[in-house]
């Protein structure tokens, strides 16, 4: 059996943690959510990361949860409310929420908060292959995480007839094959791979285990969802989305199109 597993973007200083862990983001055009000025965005580059995320992320940096008792879903944290908010949800319209391999299903509250469609099945969004646990924890968002698309590489198609234009696209992950607890075992380089959107490559070597912290499916588990977003253009009324992997195979939760900006 295969799995595939997590990534993490980050707000501010917490990008230098993003670029330590191996996710290279030399030469894409960062935009930083708390204006670090060693990640100005490139001029020269169609491809820009707003940077990311969700669950966990201001605690690792040392702002501490409001509640220790809480989800490390980043809802009660200050600083990821401030920073992050906006640049998710605010503005343009949502064009797609596909909840991959998954139920339909509606957030509350926090970056995934709306409504998401079930993955349409035998002419699902992404392939080839499809994975799912019983249950995720450490998360408000569980039904976004039981299920997963995998593969080598891993193929997005989404979206129909939408209109050219600008979008932001953002990407879910959690890590629930490999890891302490889980089925698949092993922990960091378990999966490793790489993200091309529309053609361009907006990450490298992603490494999901580390970035996550670790597998959702433990109910003991101490690690979070990641979240990550990407600014692309769209021409042929279809977003495309190819994750080549250099260990085992690439993976995706949810998907969320946003736009034409």
């Amino acid at each position: 059996m295969s799995g595939a597993r997590g990534l993490r973007a980050m707000a501010g200083g917490a990008s230098l943690a993003l670029v330590a862990c191996g996710f290279d983001l030399a030469g894409l055009g960062v935009i930083s959510s708390a204006g670090d000025a060693s990640l100005d965005p490139s001029a020269d580059s169609g491809v820009g990361f707003d940077a990311a995320v969700a669950d966990g992320l201001a605690q690792d940096v040392g702002a501490p949860e409001d509640d220790a008792n809480e989800p490390r879903d980043g809802r009660d944290d200050a600083a990821f409310e401030a920073g992050l908010d906006a640049g998710f949800d605010a503005g343009p319209s949502v064009a797609l929420r596909i909840n991959v391999n998954g139920a339909a299903f509606t957030a509350a509250s926090g970056v995934a908060q709306g409504a998401w469609t079930a993955d349409p099945g035998a002419a699902g969004a992404c392939g080839p292959n499809a994975f799912s646990v019983a249950a995720v924890h450490n998360t408000l968002d569980g039904p976004l995480y039981v299920g997963e698309a995998f593969g080598d590489p891993l193929v997005c198609n989404v979206g129909a007839a939408l209109p050219q234009g600008s979008y932001e696209v953002t990407l879910f992950f959690a890590e629930i094959y490999y890891g302490a607890g889980c089925a698949g075992g092993g922990g960091n380089n378990s999966r490793v791979f790489d993200i091309f959107i529309e053609g361009q490559k907006v990450a490298n070597n992603v490494d999901v285990h580390q970035l996550s912290g670790g597998c959702l499916a433990n109910p003991a588990t101490t690690a979070s969802p990641v979240v990550a977003t990407y600014r692309v253009d769209i021409q042929d009324g279809t977003l495309s989305i190819s994750m080549p992997a250099s260990k085992d195979s690439a993976k995706v939760s949810a998907i969320k199109v946003v736009g034409p900006l």
